[in-house]
């Protein structure tokens, strides 16, 4: 190998180098922008599981209300039903 290989060899070796140093730059500075964004993130998260929550407790709320009231009815039908009987 001549000198004017070896410094090819060595330019070529810079560029990818170079290239590396700068990818890795970059995916440092999106780490830093995914870091500040995280907070606000979590916030809006937050803010969806207790919408999510709140929901489903009226849901079950509901369904309690609905399984109360057919339990009375059903109580009422056999009263009405023993009373008739007794008749």
């Amino acid at each position: 190998m001549n000198i004017y290989n070896l410094n090819a060899i060595i330019r070529d070796q810079i560029k990818h180098l170079q290239k590396a140093v700068d990818r890795s730059l970059q995916l440092s500075r999106q780490g830093a922008a995914a870091r500040e964004l995280a907070p606000v993130v979590d916030k809006d998260k937050e803010a969806l599981m207790k919408k999510i929550l709140k929901s489903l407790l009226s849901t079950k709320r509901e369904q309690i209300r609905h399984t109360e009231g057919g339990a009375e009815s059903q109580q009422t039908g056999v009263t009405w039903y023993l009373e008739f009987k007794s008749c």
